[in-house]
């Protein structure tokens, strides 16, 4: 509900025309998600999408000003990394796991406070430069996961092992 409350105050304290699509199965917090979209009025500015399956992700990174995750709990963060692949750029929470894979290639944000948040969403919204820099990191950073390097790692580990017995 923090991002609701974020995207709330930045749509009342400036003059962004944007507006917040969130992606993701329907939960058992759905309801308390659209009732906090309710308490700030935002039926016409947010759109919940639901379910996407993994195909069409693409579609909706590569369409996006940004990608906020500004998850508390993550074990390793998949979508920040999706939307890098798409270069679209993020902002994301400094908690978990996610500064590790981010790197500097993405904006964080302090995931429990909702000034970060709204902050961090501002930055990137108004800055061509940002976001620029942003893409080009996430580019960049996104190549260090890819699944062959992480085939080679692990056989590479299991050799290592192999070794010592």
């Amino acid at each position: 509900m923090r991002l609701i409350e974020a995207f709330a105050r930045l749509k009342q304290d400036t003059s962004i025309d944007h507006r917040l699509v969130v992606v993701g199965s329907r939960t058992w917090f759905a309801p308390i998600l659209a009732q906090a979209i309710r308490q700030h009025q935002l039926e016409d500015e947010v759109r919940l999408v639901g379910y996407v399956p993994d195909e069409d992700l693409p579609y909706f990174y590569s369409g996006a000003e940004l990608l906020v995750f500004p998850s508390l709990f993550e074990g390793f963060g998949i979508p920040p990394l999706e939307a890098m692949a798409c270069g679209c750029p993020v902002v994301a929470g400094r908690a978990a796991a996610i500064p590790e894979v981010v790197g500097d290639a993405a904006l964080l944000v302090d995931p429990y406070s909702v000034d970060s948040i709204t902050e961090g969403m501002y930055a990137v919204l108004t800055d061509p430069e940002c976001r620029t820099v942003l893409r080009t990191r996430g580019l960049r950073r996104v190549k260090q996961f890819a699944w062959e390097r992480t085939a080679q790692e692990t056989l590479a580990a299991y050799r290592d092992v192999w070794r010592q017995v």
